[in-house]
Formats: structure tokens, C-alpha cells, sequence
């Protein structure tokens, strides 16, 4: 471990202050590691006396998918969401479908990224699967595109939302 005397331009009675700081390495090109006290950690200080901010690691996010899948013939729906891949989240929502009663009519309408997906259906047996980024927005599209249709008997049968997550 190198020692390093700083010298700080303050003269006083023709004295210079002088302050000890050990080079542990870390700072940026033109700092050098200083600590305030001996009971705290040290920073980084400029040639220029002001004390620069630590850096902090990116953050990096992970992806999540959801699905919606139905078998139109028996009316039955199946969903998926919080994977980590669209093909998990598209296998998820069939095999849903699929435990609930449907058989090979099971398809998927609709897959989601880092968002929300959401089902609306109407009095005429239609139905809507809209996806936006947030289940408010979904909700409404489905509902916006159910109406526009002319059937007044619409209501959300399900909405869910896959958010991406930190991992760093």
C-alpha cells in the first residue's frame, strides 16, 4: 500500500496543512481517495478539493411475459403471467386453458411484454385482448373496441399485468 501526502493550497502563518490519505485505487482519473474522518469510509476528492459521488452499478431489468389463451367452442380461458420467456408464458396460458376444460380449440389471442394483458367480452359472445402498459389503458382499449362493435354489454372478464423485474 502506496502513502500519498496531499497538500491542500490553504497557507496559513507560512505553514502548509498537510493531510495523510492512503492510495487504495477506486477513484476516477483525476481524484484521489481522501477520508473525512477515521470512523467513516473514504471517498473520492478532485484535484480541485471537491468530493466526487461514488458510482453506483447500472440497474439491469428482466423481461416477464404473459399470455391469454381461449377455447372458443367451450368458452373457457386460460392465462399466464410473470415468465421469463413469451414461449413459457404461450405454453402456460395453453396448458391453463387445457386444465380447465378445453381441448385442442385451446389458441392463443393474445401475449404480453413488461406490460398487462386483458379480456373483455360482450353480451354477443364477442370477446377483445387488448395489451398496453398499464391494466387501466388494456381495460380500456378492450372496452373502446368492444363498444365500437355496437354491442353496449361489455365488462372485463380478466386483466394481468407481467412487470419487468430488477435484478441488479
Amino acid at each position: 500500500m502506496k502513502t500519498l501526502i496531499v497538500v491542500i493550497g490553504i497557507q496559513c502563518s507560512g505553514l502548509f496543512l498537510c493531510m495523510e490519505a492512503r492510495a487504495e485505487g477506486g477513484c476516477p482519473p483525476g481524484s484521489i481517495p481522501f477520508q473525512f474522518a477515521p470512523n467513516q469510509p473514504p471517498g473520492c476528492m478532485p484535484n480541485g478539493g471537491q468530493v466526487q459521488p461514488q458510482r453506483s452499478l447500472p440497474e439491469i431489468w428482466s423481461d416477464r411475459y404473459g399470455a391469454i389463451a381461449r377455447d372458443p367452442s367451450l368458452r373457457i380461458l386460460g392465462t399466464s403471467n410473470d415468465l421469463k420467456s413469451e414461449r413459457a408464458a404461450r405454453e402456460a396460458a395453453l396448458d391453463d386453458c387445457k386444465a380447465k376444460g378445453g381441448g385442442q380449440q385451446c389458441r392463443i389471442y393474445q401475449t404480453y411484454r413488461n406490460g398487462c394483458g386483458s379480456f373483455v367480452i360482450s353480451s354477443s359472445n364477442g370477446f377483445y385482448t387488448p395489451a398496453a402498459a398499464t391494466p387501466e389503458r388494456a381495460e380500456e382499449l378492450g372496452m373502446e373496441a368492444c363498444t365500437s362493435g355496437g354491442d353496449t354489454n361489455c365488462r372485463v372478464a380478466y386483466t394481468a399485468c407481467s412487470f419487468p423485474e430488477r435484478i441488479q
